[in-house]
């Protein structure tokens, strides 16, 4: 396979791909000011009094777990509509778990058996300690306002630049990870840093196979920010670490249905036959699988093993082909698997709000981006 064709083939593959400005430009985000340290005040008070200020903790402490983005949050970045009662598929208070100053919790999980999505909140023990992930480090490059995830672009302070303005007394790296250890899987990662200074990690991971129930690992380490020589420097060794451990439950689909296509549909340019599409509805979004055979191996050569077929809206007035196609699911996980020489099976995911009686489904090539053969293909409930 040739550099030019890689090239060509991430491209195209880059140019579908429907993200927040946040996550796809790191957009800059607002800060939150710090807070003035008041004054201890040595005087009594009455157990009214004490009542009512411990109310008033409560409350703030409510407010401010209410106001962290959670899974439906991350998952509206994408242009993938959530149903209307995508609420009713979140767990909550999943797993929680304290080691040696380090607190994590599992705070959301939806899980539909394929995928999972998962927000873990993140702190540690401290007078002010500031909390960073992934790529996000402390140096003269990575952006405040990405880590906070906010859009005005009004700050353009680096995460160092506020570190050391803002009294700050330490920093953590924080690592975590959400797995389960008897499957194969694909994992996407966020974070995001909370008005309250949580750190929020956002899971979204594909597994090999479905299960009704799985156990899953989370595994959280903090590693110390140390300066030498004028820099922030991450300790090799962590400073606390800590696993959790639950079960996924995969969420019921009340109105879940399969459908599947009326028949087979020759591609006749590039000599394949699609046998069979099928569409199941998940709490989430729909998982699709195209079936197809090559019935002509010198016309299907020509796509030099880079056939894939796009779902697309025969109405759309776009003139790029990429934006033609139907809105994905919120994994936009595909993938193309020979099953012998000739049986190829594609699988993907598509918007919930793109359940139709009848689909467009059109032929390319990724390398160069050729389009080929369009065709109807008609669907009917699984019998």
């Amino acid at each position: 396979m040739k550099e030019s064709q890689i090239s060509d083939a991430l491209r195209e593959s880059m140019n579908a791909v429907r993200l927040s400005p946040a996550l796809r430009a790191r957009a800059l985000c607002a800060m939150r000011g710090s807070e003035e340290r008041r004054p201890k005040m040595k005087r009594k008070f009455s157990a009214a009094l004490a009542f009512a200020l411990v109310g008033v903790l409560v409350v703030a402490v409510a407010l401010a777990v209410a106001n962290r983005k959670g899974v439906l949050d991350f998952l509206s970045y994408s242009e993938a509509t959530l149903p209307e009662n995508a609420g009713d598929y979140v767990q909550t208070d999943v797993a929680a778990g304290e080691q040696d100053g380090l607190h994590a919790v599992v705070r959301e999980v939806v899980y539909d058996g394929h995928r999972l999505w998962a927000t873990v909140d993140i702190n540690m023990d401290g007078e002010k300690p500031l909390l960073t992930g992934l790529d996000y480090g402390l140096d003269d490059e990575e952006k405040w306002a990405w880590l906070r995830h906010d859009e005005s672009e009004t700050d353009d302070r680096t995460i160092l630049d506020v570190y050391r303005a803002e009294g700050y007394t330490d920093a953590y790296y924080i690592v975590a990870n959400a797995y389960d250890e008897s499957d194969e899987q694909d994992t996407s990662c966020e974070v995001h840093l909370q008005d309250d200074g949580t750190l929020t990690f956002y899971e979204s991971i594909a597994f090999e196979q479905e299960k009704a129930e799985r156990e899953i690992t989370v595994s959280v380490r903090a590693f110390k920010f140390e300066e030498k020589d004028g820099e922030m420097v991450v300790s090799q060794n962590p400073s606390a670490e800590m696993k959790l451990r639950f079960t996924a439950k995969a969420s019921a689909v009340d109105d879940e249905e399969t459908i599947v296509s009326v028949e087979p549909v020759e591609y006749e340019s590039i000599g394949v036959r699609v046998d069979r599409v099928t569409m199941t509805a998940k709490p989430l979004e729909m998982d699709y699988a195209i079936e197809y055979t090559v019935v002509d191996a010198e016309k299907f050569a020509q796509t030099d093993d880079g056939l894939w077929f796009e779902f697309i809206d025969p109405n759309s007035t776009e003139t790029e082909p990429y934006a033609q196609r139907l809105k994905d699911g919120f994994s936009r996980r595909g993938e193309v698997t020979p099953m012998d020489d000739t049986h190829y099976r594609q699988t993907g995911t598509l918007s919930l709000d793109e359940k139709a009686d009848c689909y467009t489904l059109r032929a390319y090539e990724c390398w160069e981006k050729r389009r080929f053969d369009t065709h109807e293909i008609r669907m009917k409930k699984e019998e």
